[in-house]
Parts: C-alpha cells; sequence; structure tokens
C-alpha cells in the first residue's frame, strides 16, 4: 500500500541507475575497506515536534491498537511461534481502517483517478505474500524481541505517523541474537499505539 501511494505522490522512487563499468585493477595486498553500516533509528529518536503528527491522533475506527512498539512485535512472535494466520491478519491494517482513517491524508488520495480501493487492492497482495512468507520461514520457532529500530526516518502525516523500515533484534531458543528485517513492513503510529501497516518491507 505505502509504496505505491508514495511513488504516485512523488515521495519515493527507484535510485538513479548506476553505470556499469568494467574495471581492472592492480593486484594489491590491501583488504578492501568494510562497508560502513547504515544508521539506525529508535523510536526515541523520532520524539522531536518536526517528526510528530500536528493534529489529532484519536483513530477511533482503528481496532486492535497496540499500547506499544513491543507489544505489536511480541503479538506478531507469539502468532508466528503458534503459526497463528488468521492472528497476523489481524493485527495489520484492514481494507476500512485504511479508506476511512489513512487514505484522506495521503497526498495520493488528491490524485485524480486514483481510487482508494484500487491502492489497496495493488499492495494487498504484496502483503498477504510477505505474510506467508514470515509464516514458513519462522513459523514454529520462539523468539524473544530484544530491540526496534528503523532504518528510515518515519513519514508524518496531519493525524498519524508511518514508521518505516523497522529492523528486529530476535533472541531464539539458544542464544542466539539476529537481526530481521523481513517479519514486518511498516508500521502506523497513532499518537503512541500502533498496528502495522503491511508485512511488505520493500523487499
Amino acid at each position: 500500500m505505502l509504496g505505491t501511494i508514495l511513488t504516485l505522490s512523488g515521495c519515493a522512487g527507484s535510485e538513479p541507475a548506476r553505470p556499469l563499468v568494467s574495471v581492472v585493477s592492480e593486484p594489491t595486498s590491501a583488504p578492501s575497506p568494510a562497508e560502513p553500516k547504515p544508521q539506525l533509528f529508535s523510536l526515541a529518536d523520532f520524539q522531536q515536534q518536526a517528526m510528530l503528527p500536528p493534529g489529532s491522533k484519536n483513530k477511533r475506527r482503528v481496532a486492535h491498537l497496540q499500547p506499544g512498539l513491543e507489544p505489536l512485535i511480541e503479538e506478531i512472535l507469539k502468532a508466528v511461534a503458534a503459526h497463528d494466520g488468521p492472528t497476523l491478519k489481524k493485527l495489520v491494517i484492514n481494507h476500512d481502517e485504511f479508506c476511512t482513517e489513512l487514505w484522506p491524508e495521503f497526498p495520493a488520495s488528491k490524485t485524480p483517478n486514483v481510487a482508494c480501493d484500487w491502492a489497496w487492492d495493488h499492495d494487498e497482495i504484496r502483503s498477504n505474500i510477505k505474510r506467508e512468507t514470515v509464516l514458513r520461514k519462522y513459523g514454529g520457532k520462539k523468539f524473544t524481541l530484544v530491540k526496534i529500530e528503523f532504518k528510515e526516518k518515519p513519514i508524518v502525516y496531519d493525524t498519524f505517523r508511518v514508521l518505516m523500515q523497522p529492523r528486529v533484534t530476535l533472541k531464539d531458543e539458544q542464544g542466539k541474537l539476529e537481526e530481521v528485517r523481513d517479519l514486518c513492513g511498516p508500521i502506523v503510529d497513532c499518537g503512541g499505539r500502533f498496528k502495522l501497516y503491511s508485512y511488505y518491507n520493500g523487499d
């Protein structure tokens, strides 16, 4: 959903194509410098006024809002461990919530001949496919949440914001830590109450 909307709104796009260049270098014993690790942001980094919605954040028509990021991710992890597809679906924004609460604030909603139903249908397919992938990859496994970070800064609208590119660090039953980016996609923040926007994370 969000990928389509941002593209239509001119808020996002593909990176410029990089030219293909054939390079022949002299042998060298010097090791290649390691690529710097991208900066990740915590929710606390987003609490500046410029990153908070300016208007009312009371989203009465959004069901199953979680009281924090951690409870939301923990609900996802519990559902994954139980192979509980219906609960995973319940934790994501549904059609009515999208069209009544979110869509009117997206710039794409002002685009002629672009209907909410079209935007929803176009990207819900990707979210559903990704949700099934999550169940196949992680289903039946028990994880403990360690931390949540974000690769990008949030997109702020009048009454909500969307937290982009979550990176979730998990600990498995053997105590091994792993940072995963395919557990879920963007997250809607309605004034400190949260619901998953999509399982599709742009990959």
